[in-house]
């Protein structure tokens, strides 16, 4: 409500409100300031207890609510709290070093023991290798099945196999590299020439063969078998004189 802007437009009940509780006194040429503040402590005074009145009141209608605790008779679960580590955060806003060193591994140094050897081994491909036998009744065009081949190479108690390539004539394509340990850590010429170890190569053919249960027919069991085909041994001390073998 917007305040009048002339005093002959205040209402008579407005100057009632705001007249002085107390009376002008003319010997002062002022008013009673004693009284003005005793009757305004009493007004609030009076405002207060109207105040605790009303929230009684209320307190007392609202005696008969009913709340959820009154209808939910379970415990309230207990949510642990996570524990957030700020060091992370406030490492951000440490004050930094102009120097920060940091430890890093030396490079074995070549001819040392500490130097990894390793052999590498290509399986390029298979030419007229051998195919199955062929299967199906007699005077029947022969059904020759397809080998599935892999190459098996092993060195020093490690073992490396080739992906399964179908056919006759099947192409790899295959780089393997092999770990190798000297007798005693000796790493010298003559050590390595009298190394006894051997590369040893074989060709798998990989079969899957159906076996039926005799006591239930409708039960198939599949057997997966790896068939040698053939393979050769390569001295390692040959591979040093020669450095390279194909």
């Amino acid at each position: 409500r917007m305040i009048p802007v002339k005093d002959s437009l205040i209402p008579s009940s407005m100057r009632e409100l705001l007249r002085p509780a107390a009376d002008f006194d003319p010997a002062i040429d002022r008013y009673d300031q004693d009284r003005v503040a005793q009757e305004k402590t009493t007004r609030v005074k009076a405002w207060i207890a109207e105040v605790r009145a009303k929230h009684e009141v209320v307190k007392a209608s609202q005696k008969f609510l009913m709340d959820t605790h009154d209808y939910v008779r379970e415990p309230l679960l207990e949510v642990e709290a996570t524990e957030m580590n700020c060091d992370a955060m406030l490492k951000i806003f440490e004050p930094r070093r102009k120097l920060l060193p940091s430890r890093r591994a030396r490079r074995p140094v070549p001819g040392s023991d500490e130097t990894q050897r390793t052999i590498e081994v290509v399986v390029q491909s298979g030419v007229d290798l051998p195919v199955r036998a062929p299967s199906g009744p007699r005077g029947a065009a022969p059904n020759v099945l397809k080998t599935r081949l892999f190459v098996e190479v092993c060195f020093q108690g490690q073992t490396f196999v080739t992906d399964v390539k179908s056919g006759a004539n099947p192409i790899w394509n295959t780089i393997l590299k092999l770990k190798m340990v000297a007798p005693g850590g000796d790493w010298t010429q003559k050590a390595i020439m009298n190394l006894g170890d051997e590369i040893t190569f074989n060709l798998y053919d990989k079969v899957h063969r159906a076996e039926r249960d005799e006591r239930d027919a409708t039960q198939v069991t599949m057997r997966e078998e790896a068939r040698w085909l053939g393979g050769f041994a390569l001295p390692f001390s040959t591979l040093y004189r020669n450095g390279k073998l194909e």
